[in-house]
């Protein structure tokens, strides 16, 4: 298990456990599925020479089985300095998720000194100061805590406001390089929710139990 996913052929993919996440054990963590559906739209628009990711959008319409899944992907529009696409994940015969996405053709233009929000919020700590911090989930050997490694800058996970540092300890498919755009996405994708949880989980996260052996939680 070097790598989130292995491509079997043009836009089929096998999931590896390293993709699980914490619901139930034969279900995929949506930060991964949501990295791959951005990899195949960087690769569709660099031909274009679209290569800024202006926005995407990944609705998610079931959990993501741990198996063999494949993208399909549309041109929308293409103009001279943006594009459009769209399209689905699809795995077992059925929609996963629908997707569109925004791409723009890049300029080497310097921001103005002064301009608001520029240069962007800093986190509080760098990642060499911020405590290494593990996201293990019930019952689980290998999942997303093994995919990526957390560094907390700020606050404690799931206790409130946080802040933390992701960084991806393998590539998002077996012998490809991982984008930065690919790595935003899976962590932002569905972990940013987890992390800052304001309420408890066990009173008002019904349904979103995370999954435990069929014998402890027959116990309890």
């Amino acid at each position: 298990m070097d790598a989130a996913y292995v491509e079997l052929s043009e836009g089929v993919f096998q999931a590896s456990p390293l993709t699980r996440g914490p619901w139930r054990p034969d279900h995929q963590h949506a930060g991964p599925p949501s990295a791959l559906i951005c990899r195949a739209i960087e690769r569709a628009a660099a031909a274009e020479g679209l290569t800024h990711v202006a926005r995407l959008t990944v609705n998610l319409f079931r959990p993501a089985p741990i198996g063999e899944c494949r993208i399909e992907m549309t041109e929308d529009y293409l103009g001279r300095t943006a594009g459009h696409y769209s399209g689905r994940l699809i795995a077992e015969g059925k929609d996963i998720a629908r997707f569109t996405a925004l791409m723009q053709r890049e300029g080497d233009l310097p921001i103005p000194q002064g301009t608001p929000g520029h240069p962007p919020p800093q986190a509080p700590k760098p990642p060499h100061e911020s405590p290494v911090v593990s996201m293990r989930f019930p019952g689980q050997a290998t999942g997303y805590g093994d995919l990526v490694e957390n560094r907390l800058a700020e606050g404690r996970f799931f206790k409130g406001p946080s802040a933390a540092w992701f960084r991806m300890n393998h590539p998002l498919v077996k012998g490809g390089t991982t984008s930065p755009y690919q790595r935003v996405a899976v962590a932002a994708a569905d972990s940013g929710n987890g992390i800052s949880a304001a309420l408890p989980a066990k009173q008002f996260g019904q349904g979103l139990r995370p999954w435990t052996p069929r014998g402890k939680e027959a116990r309890t």
